[in-house]
């Protein structure tokens, strides 16, 4: 409901929060797996970034989509 209400936008709040914590996962790891998101900007720069990426690859390869029996 709150991503209706939002009209999708509550989801780059979302992608931010899960780059944040992919990135304290990967550290606790090693050094050598994670990533370290400084600020909350830079997150949701990382979330806008994905979420444009997602929108070009659902665009082109939407017909392949729609034959494929899944």
């Amino acid at each position: 409901p709150l991503i209706l209400l939002t009209l999708g936008l509550f989801t780059l709040v979302i992608n931010t929060g899960l780059f944040w914590l992919t990135g304290w996962l990967g550290m606790l790891i090693g050094p050598e797996f994670g990533y370290q998101i400084e600020t909350f900007w830079a997150g949701l720069l990382g979330a806008l970034v994905v979420s444009a990426v997602n929108a070009v690859m659902t665009m082109l390869f939407r017909e392949e989509l729609k034959g494929s029996p899944a």
